[in-house]
């Protein structure tokens, strides 16, 4: 979501008077566990949670306040027991037929609430019925437990209340919205960010993925605010099977270690630590298994990389096998930076006007301006690779070389050691992104199409199979692409009319190549309006350049819970971004025919931004 706005007049009368606090408990955050003892889970207390106190409609309302009211409400309750105020806000036969359910659609703290439409009369002062619109920039809904941003750039969001008058009091009797994802008035639950991050918390569950290599992939969730307990207990209990297809943007990529029947006994929380006891087939699994299982339970319970989970060990029983896990014993399991992103790669023209390439080693790159641009280091290239800069270029952990040209794609692989010659295939539609899997695999973006490519030893050449994306809509075109560290999920920039915006999703081989072969993509960065290009900062979070409403560059670090971004500062003409997971390099083209691009630097996302040398398209391997 958005920064608050202001509220309208109305609403921040009415919500400002409806809400007291009651109490607030979370995952412990701090202290020493004592003593504990095995609890059923059908035994676990209630427990204290963030809650706040709605109040109930009062005569004399008018129609924008009673809507106002049925949004604090519905924010207050959500998440608990029941809606029983809010349903007070409700005409007889709204009050039969809706059934919110637990997948809030949410909207801007700072949404408006206007007046519409009044019509007939039941006296000479009171209208019969009259239509309150609720507004907002940005809209957001949960799918399959994640927040999942609805990319549709520049336009407004408007719910539309209906109201009629029962016996001199203003009632809801019907609820209409933008109808995403099959919602109806009669199941919409709608909050504004404020009450969702207050009822609902940012969670990861860790999958590992599918070829059972011992890396884990994050799936970002949000789980009810409830006691400590039983917020563990679901989070260990969404690891015993992946999620379902049709809400699974990881299909295809990801498995689970637990066998099925994996039974949960009990779940302790003290302070810091968990102890969890497994039953059923968990007992009987060989060792790696139980280390997959063990790695998944403990990344889930300990990491969270948005507002943390307060638990930093984890002890887990399974059947006669017990252990106490540590940070340490699976640091690694998750990737967050590019294994081989250690040197800085960039581009300059040669006085007859061809592409030259040169790196700067990573650990030069701060010692002073000076210093990184003293030590560049030259790449050998062929010579076959034309005239003029490279629109867009990549380099592969291997590391070999690709670079385009318009429509041209040039290929140099493997880059080092020198003399393999290079490679030239002709695209579809000019090449507008390029990037690397962590298996050699090169992937071309042209226009709507995109392309898996290897290299062909004999006859020489380039093999491109397309990409087929089961969730990409009609003219929609790539406007770029990155993988993260861990070589499965890629991160892409969409344009189109009707759609666009940032999304993580997969890449899977099944006969064909797909991505996003569930039709589901992660879509991100609510309030992100104009990206340009993309890459990966950590595990959890991407590094988005945004050209804003006003046009101007924007560099925004994009959580992948759906949340909002946060703006880095950068010089105005930045026109690209690339990160190794601990320094971020923007490419800057000034205005004006005399000035000459350069490349900065940042240690971390200050916005403290270092000229290192001149040059463009700066890109670390991925």
């Amino acid at each position: 979501m958005s920064r608050s706005r202001r509220l309208a007049v109305t609403a921040v009368v009415m919500m400002g008077a409806s809400l007291t606090l009651a109490g607030c408990a979370n995952l412990p955050t701090s202290g020493k566990i004592g003593k504990i003892q095995s609890i059923p889970l059908a035994d676990l207390p209630p427990g204290n949670q963030v809650g706040l106190i709605p109040r109930a409609p009062e005569p004399g309302w008018s129609s924008q306040q009673i809507v106002s009211g049925f949004l604090a409400a519905s924010g207050a309750e959500a998440g608990g027991g029941g809606f029983n105020v809010a349903y007070d806000y409700l005409s007889p036969g709204f009050r039969r037929n809706w059934h919110p359910g637990s997948a809030p659609e949410v909207i801007d703290t700072g949404f408006t609430v206007s007046p519409v439409y009044t019509a007939g009369r039941i006296t000479n002062e009171q209208p019969r019925s009259e239509q309150v619109t609720v507004t907002s920039d940005h809209l957001e809904i949960m799918v399959g437990r994640r927040l999942q941003a609805w990319p549709r750039p520049n336009k407004h969001y408007v719910f539309t209340f209906g109201l009629s008058n029962v016996r001199g009091r203003w009632r809801i009797n019907g609820i209409s919205g933008p109808g995403i994802y099959g919602k109806t008035g009669n199941t919409i639950l709608l909050l504004d960010n404020s009450d969702f991050r207050r009822d609902y918390q940012p969670r990861n569950l860790y999958f590992p993925v599918s070829t059972g290599a011992n890396v884990l992939v994050p799936y970002p969730v949000y789980i009810s605010d409830t006691a400590p307990q039983l917020g563990v207990s679901e989070l260990v209990r969404s690891l015993f099977t992946v999620p379902q297809t049709g809400s699974n943007w990881l299909y295809g990529s990801i498995g689970t270690a637990f066998p099925r029947h994996t039974k949960l006994e009990s779940v302790q929380v003290g302070e810091n630590q968990a102890v969890i006891d497994l039953g059923g087939a968990a007992s009987d699994v060989h060792y790696q298994q139980l280390q997959q299982m063990r790695a998944q339970i403990f990344w889930t319970l300990t990491h969270s990389p948005y507002s943390g989970t307060g638990i930093t060990s984890v002890s887990l029983k399974v059947g006669k096998r017990s252990a106490s896990m540590r940070q340490p014993d699976f640091s690694n399991w998750v990737p967050q930076s590019p294994a081989a992103a250690e040197s800085l790669f960039y581009q300059v023209l040669s006085r007859a006007g061809s592409p030259v390439l040169r790196r700067i080693k990573a650990g030069s790159t701060f010692q002073s301006a000076n210093a990184g641009a003293r030590f560049p280091i030259p790449v050998p290239m062929p010579s076959a690779l034309g005239r003029g800069p490279f629109t867009t270029f990549a380099i592969s952990p291997t590391p070999s070389f690709a670079g385009c040209r318009g429509r041209t794609l040039y290929v140099v692989a493997p880059l080092e050691p020198p003399g393999s010659p290079a490679i030239s295939k002709q695209l579809p539609a000019a090449c507008t992104s390029l990037t690397w899997d962590d298996h050699g695999h090169l992937f071309v973006a042209a226009g709507t199409k995109l392309f898996e490519g290897t290299v062909r030893p004999i006859p020489l050449g380039v093999q491109l199979v397309p990409v087929y994306n089961n969730s990409q809509q009609d003219g929609d075109t790539y406007a770029s692409m990155s993988f993260a560290p861990d070589g499965v999920r890629v991160a892409m920039i969409f344009r189109g009319r009707s759609s666009g915006g940032v999304f993580v999703t997969v890449v899977t081989k099944m006969g064909y190549v797909f991505a996003a072969q569930s039709g589901q993509m992660l879509a991100l960065g609510p309030d992100v309006s104009n990206p340009v290009d993309v890459a990966w900062w950590d595990a959890d979070h991407l590094l988005v350049l945004d050209r804003g409403h006003g046009g101007g560059p924007e560099l925004r670090e994009v959580p992948l819970d759906g949340g909002p971004s946060v703006t880095v500062p950068v010089p105005p003409g930045t026109d690209s971004v690339t990160s190794n997971g601990s320094i971020v390099a923007i490419g800057v083209a000034p205005a004006g025919a005399n000035g000459q691009p350069h490349i900065l630097v940042s240690q971390g996302l200050t916005g403290l931004w270092e000229p290192i040398t001149q040059g463009s398209t700066p890109a670390y391997s991925g």
